[in-house]
């Protein structure tokens, strides 16, 4: 057994083993992966750290933040508490690090966000021309544990012919009935659009808490 203050086994946030088709029957087929399905069981509040630009990411990353916000709170597998980077509680909190977690970092973490979870990544990959193109990079640590629960490593590009139909199946079933069948076509111009579907998806790949899972009375 590990003593306090060894690094913690198996939180390598460089390489932590991603799949598609892992979790919940419905997830899309994106690169994600997920500890257990009963990871989230016990999960009740998450502080979403606003995504950092990396590399060709998105200089300004906010719209993805505010993108996946609105979707883990819509639906309601946890309590979602948004922090920008520059917030006090985050200041030298080791989120960025390449390399495992000591004991002691877990648990200021812990102790500064006073949260089960927080959830942070970056913005890999953002172009619009000649298409519309976004990676993400997301980290879901649980911060009792402290190991990785939850985590998506994709990039959707609205060339690829899985990702158009599966966008145009989502603005079909998601988006308000006034608009024309075509119109499903905006989410591949529209980076506000595309930002909304890849919201969806990555919610999709959480697994379900025990207690949405309990049959009702």
């Amino acid at each position: 057994m590990a003593r306090r203050g060894e690094v913690l086994a198996g939180l390598c946030l460089c390489g932590a083993v991603l799949c598609a088709g892992c979790g919940r029957a419905a997830a899309p087929p994106i690169g994600y992966f997920v500890e257990s399905s009963r990871c989230l069981d016990n999960v009740r509040r998450v502080v979403l750290v606003d995504l950092r630009a990396d590399r060709g990411g998105e200089p300004n990353a906010g719209g993805m933040t505010e993108a996946l916000a609105k979707g883990l709170q819509g639906s309601h597998v946890f309590h979602v508490e948004r922090l920008p980077q520059t917030h006090p509680a985050l200041r030298d909190l080791a989120l960025n690090k390449r390399t495992p977690l000591s004991f002691e970092e877990v648990r200021t973490m812990q102790e500064q966000l006073q949260s089960d979870a927080v959830l942070f990544g970056a913005v890999t990959q953002f172009t619009t021309h000649p298409r519309l193109e976004t990676g993400l990079l997301l980290r879901l640590l649980d911060l009792r544990k402290g190991t990785i629960i939850w985590a998506v490593d994709y990039t959707w590009d609205t060339t690829e012919k899985q990702t158009e139909d599966r966008m145009k199946r989502w603005f079909e079933t998601t988006m308000r009935r006034e608009y024309e069948p075509a119109s499903w076509r905006m989410a591949r111009m529209s980076p506000a659009t595309f930002r909304k579907f890849i919201a969806h998806e990555v919610v999709a790949t959480l697994p379900t808490p025990a207690d949405a899972r309990a049959p009702g009375p």
